[in-house]
């Protein structure tokens, strides 16, 4: 799988059958063999610098939002007071 950079629209069979995934021009994309030669010949893509191949690869990290939660609950300091006052 190569990463590449869509230069005009590109329709691709999606992964339903029936239904077209339409690749946007700018956009990186994942290609294979055969599909990279036959868009490469026609002039649709260009190959995609390594930092672009980087960016599509990498996943949005989960664990950032839960930290950030874990981050708040462990900053409040724990009190002894329940908030009645003197009894």
């Amino acid at each position: 799988m190569t990463t590449v950079i869509a230069l005009h629209t590109i329709h691709r069979p999606g992964k339903t059958k029936g239904l077209q995934e339409v690749v946007e021009p700018g956009k990186p994309f994942e290609c294979s063999g055969k599909e990279y030669e036959d868009l490469k010949r026609q002039g649709a893509i260009k190959d995609a610098p390594k930092q672009a191949e980087a960016e599509a690869k990498a996943k949005p990290a989960k664990t950032e939002k839960s930290d950030a939660k874990k981050d708040e609950k462990t900053e409040k300091p724990k009190s002894d007071d329940d908030g009645l006052g003197d009894l």
